[in-house]
């Protein structure tokens, strides 16, 4: 994953800080904490093998209330697209698989167009 090539290319990305990432012969970990001009920001963290995929993907606004957190974490089996899900101030909605870049580009949208 080129993540920090994603993020310069980015002009809402204010700073960003790595604050872990390893890379092995089959998988990744990585945990990434970003500000965005609004002074929003947003942890990612994910952990990626053979077998298995584990994600977070948190923003909040400056006074830390969450705005969307994406993850797949095994609860609300009741959702259309287990364990994929995403929280919202008001609730938890089902959703497609969320990665670093469609997590970015939804953030990206919200923050240019108000939406």
């Amino acid at each position: 994953m080129d993540f920090l090539n994603l993020l310069k290319s980015k002009d809402f990305v204010a700073e960003w800080e790595v604050l872990t990432h390893r890379i092995w012969k089959d998988g990744f970990y990585y945990k990434i904490r970003i500000h965005f001009l609004d002074s929003s920001n947003f942890q990612a963290t994910e952990y990626n093998s053979e077998t298995e995929r584990n994600y977070s993907f948190h923003w909040q606004s400056a006074e830390e209330k969450l705005i969307i957190r994406w993850d797949n974490a095994p609860h609300h089996k009741s959702l259309e697209n287990f364990p994929h899900h995403k929280h919202t101030l008001d609730c938890v909605e089902s959703c497609e698989e969320t990665t670093f870049e469609s997590a970015l580009e939804e953030i990206e949208k919200v923050l240019k167009n108000g939406e």
